[in-house]
This record gives structure tokens, C-alpha cells and sequence, in this order.
């Protein structure tokens, strides 16, 4: 345990936790020491700049909430016991171009301030085409009176077809032989593979927290 020198390439050790956002599991990130700090009881942290895969694994959420928070997303401080050495996965101009696009997105809520930028839906569009795999059998747990379904019904989501300011992120969902365009954050995964199911569950949980658009909303 130690002996970390700045420049290593190092990888959190699986199951360990972001101290920067509560319960974000960072296990499996990897990076290269930036530096090694000493408490004044000598204690180390090492902190680590993160690689551009883990840069770009990043949920929106976990942007979102470390924006919140004012915490740095590009780096890590953790104690030594909570990594190990690891093999580089990248170069250094990725990780600076993996930064860029992680600083650009915190740029758009800056200037956004209160309000869900329009523009951030579109990060979220963008990573759920990476992550999800469609299609995926969906429960509705949410109405409008723009659709002629109830709770509990099941449709099959085929794609993520829009980004709405107001609804959030929109789905192409079908209903037998007939297709439909729902809100996603009105749409439970059931049966779905797993990083689907987590990936879709996050985002609904970040817009009922920080969307503005509520059910039974006309």
C-alpha cells in the first residue's frame, strides 16, 4: 500500500466510493497521480487525474450533482489503500480532449444557473444512445392526457427520438403495431439488461429531481 509517485497510471479499487459525490461508486476509474498530499498526521491522499474512458463513462447525473456541489470532476483524491497500479489506457492528449468536453458541459450550466440548459438534455440523449441497448420492454408509471395509455401498461421502446427543454429526453415507444412519443422519464425498464435498466433509472431520477416537468402536467 504507497509508494504512489506522481505520473504513475493507478485504478480504484472496485467497490470503493467517490469522496467528491455521495454513494458514486468509482470503482474501476482509472487515472495518473497528479500529486500526493500529507495531512498533518502524515496520512497520504493521492490525488489522481482521471483518464478520458473514465472521463467519458461519466453519467450526466454524476456531472449534474458534482456541478452542485462545486466539486472537480476531472480529478480524485483518495487514500492509498483505495487504488492500485494499473496499465494506461490512453494518452495525454485524450485525457485533455476528454476534459474539454466534461469542461464544456459544466460551462452550460454555469451560464444556465437555475434552470436545466436545453442544451444538457442532449448530453444525456447522447450517452443513453451509448449505453442503452434498444429495444427495451418499458412499464408506464407516469400519464399526460396527450396519450391514451395508464399506468401500468407496457410498451417497447425502440429509441431515444428527441431532447425536449420542458419533458426531458422523448421516446419513440410502440404499442403493438402503432408508435408513440412519450416522455422517458415516465417510462420504468422492465426485463431490460442491466446497464439499461441503470442508465434509464438514473436518468429518471435525476429529472424528478431537477426537471421541470411534472406528471399529470397538461
Amino acid at each position: 500500500m504507497g509508494g504512489f509517485r506522481p505520473g504513475d497510471v493507478v485504478r480504484v479499487k472496485d467497490g470503493s466510493l467517490s469522496p467528491e459525490v455521495t454513494a458514486q461508486c468509482s470503482g474501476g476509474w482509472q487515472g495518473r497521480v497528479r500529486e500526493i498530499l500529507h495531512d498533518y498526521d502524515g496520512e497520504e491522499t493521492v490525488v489522481i487525474e482521471l483518464d478520458s474512458v473514465s472521463l467519458r463513462s461519466m453519467s450526466p447525473s454524476l456531472l449534474y450533482e458534482s456541478w452542485m456541489s462545486y466539486e472537480d470532476c476531472l480529478t480524485l483524491e483518495l487514500p492509498p489503500g483505495d487504488i492500485e497500479t494499473a496499465s494506461p489506457r490512453d494518452a495525454e492528449e485524450d485525457v485533455t480532449a476528454a476534459a474539454e468536453e466534461v469542461k464544456r458541459a459544466v460551462e452550460l450550466l454555469e451560464r444556465a444557473k437555475q434552470d436545466v440548459p436545453p442544451a444538457f438534455y442532449q448530453l444525456w440523449e447522447d450517452y443513453l444512445k451509448r449505453v442503452v441497448t434498444f429495444p427495451f420492454e418499458a412499464e408506464v408509471c407516469e400519464c399526460t392526457a396527450h396519450h391514451p395509455f395508464r399506468e401500468g401498461d407496457r410498451v417497447e421502446v425502440r429509441a431515444i427520438d428527441s431532447a425536449d427543454d420542458y419533458y426531458g429526453l422523448i421516446a419513440e415507444v410502440w404499442d403493438g403495431r402503432d408508435k408513440f412519443y412519450f416522455p422517458l422519464c415516465g417510462l420504468k425498464p422492465c426485463d431490460a439488461a442491466e446497464a439499461t435498466q441503470t442508465a434509464v433509472e438514473e436518468y429518471r431520477e435525476w429529472f424528478n429531481r431537477y426537471g421541470r416537468y411534472e406528471a399529470g402536467d397538461a
